[in-house]
């Protein structure tokens, strides 16, 4: 209660979409974690890496592999707030032509795992400014 000398704590409302890009830093913390040319990729030794788009799909559907999954062509989010964090992604990176310009971003020869982790801070920090 205002005033009755608790230590309230104020909550801040943080928009969904931000939650969504800091679970797909989680998942893509590593240079290890992260993939080109594939959705999800398996090691031998089990270690599982995602590409950027493949993070957005494990964190909206909990698996890499959203039921249904025919390609990318096909995916379908479960969520509103990630397909927003699909469109913000979007807007960040170069157009192709491609319907999916995220993934020709993440799988272009000049792209780095640092330019993977650089993209999703700028996404964060875009989710942020409709706060």
């Amino acid at each position: 209660m205002p005033f009755d000398n608790t230590s309230a704590r104020a909550e801040v409302a943080v928009p969904e979409e931000v939650s969504i890009l800091d679970r797909m830093a989680r998942l893509l913390a590593r240079p290890e974690d992260w993939c080109q040319g594939e959705l999800i990729r398996t090691s031998e030794t089990g270690n599982v890496s995602r590409c950027l788009y493949g993070a957005l799909f494990q964190v909206d559907h909990g698996s890499s592999r959203p039921i249904g999954y025919r390609g990318y062509g096909s995916q379908i989010f479960q969520n509103e707030a990630a397909q927003r964090v699909s469109e913000i992604l979007t807007s960040l990176v170069p157009m192709t032509g491609n319907p999916f310009p995220i993934c020709d971003f993440n799988n272009a020869d000049t792209t780095t795992h640092a330019d993977i982790l650089a993209l999703l801070a700028r996404a964060k920090a875009k989710a942020l400014e409709t706060v």
